[in-house]
């Protein structure tokens, strides 16, 4: 059986012209049956209201979630994008020197700062894709953590 049919037969079931006063049902039968019902249908507009506005959070928690994980995924494919660029502008950069005039430029001081410079940006890059992954896993549960254990979803700078 449905919670909401349960739920109103249990709203319905506190209204009814038993629940009324005895003294009131014996002066005025009629009056309580009508007063009964107005009860009766207010209330259950309360809680058909309620019942809505329920839904309606939830719809807007899984929606904020879906936002919250197109945004991240968004942030992931540009930082994995920054990631690709970033290495095919090394190997361009850098490949010429790898096969150099036999003066062996991998072993030069500079060769090695700017290598540890583009290596340090890729690993970045990375990291903060890993950390938007992660973000989009917990927007959407999928990490066994869930946005209400996690304070704020992470912000990538």
């Amino acid at each position: 059986m449905k919670t909401s049919v349960t739920h109103e037969a249990q709203v319905n079931a506190w209204f009814t012209v038993d629940a009324m006063p005895a003294a009131w049902r014996a002066a005025a039968p009629d009056l309580c049956a009508q007063f009964a019902q107005i009860l009766r249908d207010k209330a259950m507009k309360a809680y058909k209201v309620g019942f809505m506005d329920g839904a309606a959070q939830a719809k807007d928690t899984r929606d904020n979630a879906i936002f919250e994980a197109d945004s991240a995924i968004g942030e992931c494919i540009a930082r994995l994008a920054e990631v690709e660029y970033l290495s095919k502008t090394i190997n361009k950069t850098f490949q010429p020197l790898w096969y150099g005039d036999g003066k062996d430029a991998r072993t030069g001081k500079q060769f090695i700062s700017e290598m540890e410079t583009a290596s340090g940006l890729i690993i970045q890059s990375n990291t903060r894709a890993q950390q938007a992954l992660d973000d989009v896993q917990t927007a959407l549960g999928l990490n066994g953590k869930t946005p209400e254990t996690v304070p704020q979803l992470s912000t990538i700078a």
